[in-house]
């Protein structure tokens, strides 16, 4: 289910995140994977890794891709990209789009004290999730904090839930991001 491999943190800023939303999916073979998990349910196949501080969600749903590609940089996507935001200054962004075949999908990102991660990481622990991933990079000697990268999904009949936190240490802050996509006629 993971793959780990061992590599020092590239110092990069919390502001230098954009959102990466493609129409189909990605080689993320193209990136230093640190984690990386698949779950099959019902109706959606979700693909999830971390990339460094960064990550991918790929949501597979009836006749459709949906990549999520939250990372600092912008080199995906090509002709099937629908949207390249960055982060940038902003304390909080928010996407929403509907699909012409019904599908809607809402991002938010918003720049929060590393006491943010904590509590994701802990809620990690607890309830029910279809998914998990984190990865903490090795600790330092120069650095008080570790950068984090952590990724839950939670899915249901015709809805994707996904929340996560980039933790940039030598920034003293957590990027938190929640997504939700939901497909189809919901009873």
């Amino acid at each position: 289910m993971a793959t780990t491999k061992r590599i020092e943190y590239v110092d990069q800023s919390a502001s230098g995140l954009a959102l990466n939303l493609i129409d189909g999916t990605v080689d993320v073979g193209a990136f230093t994977i640190f984690r990386t998990a698949t779950v099959n349910q019902r109706d959606v196949t979700i693909r999830a890794a971390i990339i460094g501080a960064s990550h991918v969600l790929s949501f597979a749903t009836p006749g459709a891709v949906l990549t999520e590609m939250f990372a600092c940089t912008d080199a995906l996507g090509g002709s099937n990209r629908i949207l390249f935001g960055p982060l940038g200054d902003l304390l909080e962004a928010t996407t929403e789009l509907t699909f012409a075949d019904g599908r809607r999908y809402r991002f938010n990102a918003s720049l929060a004290a590393p006491t943010a991660a904590a509590r994701l990481r802990a809620r990690a622990t607890r309830g029910r999730r279809s998914l998990r991933l984190t990865f903490r990079f090795p600790r330092r000697s120069d650095r008080r904090a570790t950068p984090e990268t952590i990724v839950l999904v939670t899915s249901g009949r015709q809805h994707v839930i996904a929340e996560t936190a980039h933790c940039y240490p030598d920034e003293q802050k957590a990027v938190i991001t929640s997504s939700e996509l939901t497909w189809g006629r919901r009873p």
